[in-house]
């Protein structure tokens, strides 16, 4: 054998991803098997760009076999496997063959690669870390064994396998890959088949438990998660991601004391990494302590920035948990203690950790619109995206057209014209509106084609016909196609209200799901500056107006503009309509000026109105001096949360 390392893979309808991974090694390796599976797409066209070895495979329900039948017809000394929706980080190839060219591959020799397999869209940059053997000599007696899960083993028993750090990434687990495969389907269908076989074992289960949990059975997910767990696989490597499915599924099914027990385990078996105590943050946080939940998140983060290990690893399954998950709710935990420079701070970390995150970029955006001027603001971000992409800047503009802001929406926008980044013209359409460009819209309208025309657009619609008085735009009006937002009539009655104009002598009379709407409409109206808007759609809106007035209260309050929703809360308070978030809201505006026995009153109100969030009896129990009223709000929180009533009172001595 002259050649050195041969590439073996097989393939089923893998069009949107082949390339992808056969770029990311084609200028590294001396052959290229494919094994196609019957495939409908042009799959097959795609890999006979990159080699003529690509070969049929009659499926039978056993990926062992279809990846036996390419690695027969491997030529070369080492051979690696990928699956079509991975590939590797090609700066570490080279480093890769040099040490291939000095390893001995006449003996069983195999090498276990990592895998980042993504679990969102790759540019947010969650993830979980396994491990596999991708990678080993052109013996043969190496080959693969069992239908699903498959595994590499050598005919004669045990052979010498060593980790090397060669970076593999996967973007198969996301949902909507998932879901456009059907994979949890067709793998379960094969488990099935290898159950009645009698062949499972406990790395069978654990795998088992995994297409459970991705169809959301989680009770059978658990069943088998549990059935995996056994004393002699304890140091087995699979058992790690094993214990981290057992605390998720655990979690989400409200199982709490259970997990903690998981969780209390792993604490004492791995202290120096980060997995654990970002799990018992997540537990103290759904139980109600927050400021436990805040410190065990903040424990996570510091291991993460100074490893006790000495090889710097931080992490048993994932690095996220030493800093994307505990920051995601430490954000939410920050600014509900109104800690808005915690909140910054913990979302500039996020943004660095995952610029193509949208949400974290809006709130970030949000947050320092408040307090810092524009130009402060395209500074901040210049310093963040150094060398901005192409999507890197799509992505400020349309940051910059949710947030509603003029001057940051012609920045971006010039900057996408500068960087000839084309725009939908959806988009146009937004940035007219928020520009206040009345004939630019309407421009941009007529030069629509058809295929470009959207329910997307609908919004827009209306909110031109409220900012420019014009009642017609509504004619424009998209079908909804998928269900995601109200259909044509329902619109059209809101255009109704909005304009007064009757059926028959009366006005439509809108549900609730339209009056959240018309209260995203206004939202939307005073962000863009339209205050006469504003105030002439929210008159119309008179005979709801108290259930508006909530909603727009808790809207300004959440974005810190603390006297506009104390103007709604005053009015409701007056007519005794406050919801349960506002006398929370309120509750804690008393708090902070010093008022603390004013504030746990609305509190408690809050909590008598919404006995469902068991954070806000924790608050008030860490506030409260008076025995009577704490026995009293301690034992609504005994009768609502009896599960988790144990948990809160241990961890609060």
């Amino acid at each position: 054998m002259d050649q050195l390392l041969s590439l073996c893979m097989i393939v089923r309808d893998e069009e949107k991803v082949l390339r992808r991974c056969l770029d990311s090694v084609k200028d590294y390796v001396d052959e290229i098997i494919i094994v196609d599976t019957g495939s409908i797409d042009s799959t097959k066209q795609i890999a006979l760009e990159y080699t003529d070895q690509v070969f049929d495979f009659e499926w039978i329900n056993d990926f062992s076999a279809a990846k036996n039948a390419a690695i027969q017809r491997a030529t070369s000394k080492w051979i690696l496997v990928l699956d079509a929706d991975e590939y590797v980080d090609s700066t570490q190839m080279s480093h890769l063959l040099a040490m291939l060219e000095q390893a001995n591959h006449d003996a069983p020799m195999g090498y276990i690669l990592t895998i980042y397999n993504y679990t969102g869209p790759i540019r947010k940059g969650k993830m979980v870390e396994s491990t596999a053997l991708r990678l080993f000599s052109n013996h043969p007696d190496i080959y693969f064994e069992r239908p699903i899960h498959e595994q590499v083993v050598y005919r004669h028993g045990h052979f010498e396998q060593i980790y090397y750090r060669l970076s593999i990434f996967h973007t198969g687990y996301t949902l909507e890959v998932r879901q456009e495969k059907n994979k949890s389907t067709r793998n379960l269908a094969i488990f099935e088949r290898l159950k009645e076989t009698k062949q499972f074992e406990e790395y069978d289960y654990f795998t088992l438990g995994n297409e459970y949990f991705a169809v959301g059975d989680l009770k059978k997910a658990l069943y088998y998660y549990k059935r995996a767990t056994t004393k002699k696989m304890e140091n087995q490597a699979f058992m790690l991601h094993c214990l981290n499915q057992t605390v998720i599924t655990l979690i989400e099914l409200d199982r709490l004391k259970e997990a903690l027990e998981v969780v209390e385990n792993g604490l004492r078996r791995f202290p120096a990494y980060a997995d654990y105590y970002c799990f018992k943050g997540l537990i103290l946080e759904k139980v109600g302590l927050a400021p436990l939940a805040i410190e065990w998140f903040e424990t996570s983060l510091k291991i993460s920035n100074s490893p006790p290990n000495k090889d710097g690893r931080y992490w048993l399954v994932s690095p996220n948990y030493g800093s994307i998950i505990p920051l995601v709710h430490l954000v939410n935990l920050y600014l509900k203690d109104s800690d808005v420079p915690k909140a910054v701070s913990a979302l500039t970390k996020l943004i660095n950790l995952s610029p193509g995150d949208q949400k974290v970029l809006y709130q970030l955006f949000i947050l320092l619109s408040q307090s810092e001027p524009t130009s402060s603001i395209i500074d901040f971000f210049e310093k963040i995206f150094v060398n901005p992409s192409q999507a890197d800047i799509l992505q400020l503009f349309q940051v910059s057209l949710l947030l509603g802001n003029q001057e940051l929406t012609a920045h971006y926008q010039h900057q996408c014209e500068q960087h000839k980044i084309s725009l939908s013209s959806h988009y146009k359409l937004l940035s007219a509106l928020i520009r206040n460009s009345q004939d630019e819209f309407e421009r941009i309208m007529q030069l629509m084609l058809p295929q470009e025309q959207s329910e997307h657009n609908n919004k827009l619609y209306i909110l031109a016909s409220l900012v420019w008085n014009r009642a017609a735009y509504s004619d424009q009006f998209c079908e909804t196609i998928d269900g995601s937002t109200l259909q044509k009539e329902q619109l059209y009655q809101i255009v109704q209200v909005a304009f007064q104009l009757t059926t028959e002598g009366t006005c439509p009379t809108l549900d609730s799901e339209q009056l959240n709407y018309a209260v995203t409409l206004l939202i939307d109206l005073f962000k863009y500056g339209y205050f006469d808007a504003y105030d002439r759609f929210i008159e119309k809106l008179q005979p709801y107006y108290f259930i508006v007035a909530n909603l727009i209260g808790d809207h300004f309050y959440s974005q810190s503009q603390i006297q506009l929703a104390l103007d709604y809360y005053s009015m409701l308070i007056q007519h005794e309509q406050l919801a349960a978030v506002g006398y929370e809201n309120v509750g804690k505006l008393y708090m902070n000026q010093g008022d603390v026995e004013e504030g746990l009153a609305f509190v408690r109100k809050s909590i008598e109105l919404n006995p469902y969030r068991p954070y806000l009896y924790v608050f008030y129990l860490a506030q409260c001096s008076d025995a009577d009223l704490s026995k009293d709000v301690l034992d609504r929180y005994k009768e609502q949360y009896p599960h988790y009533y144990g948990l809160m009172m241990n961890a609060m001595r």
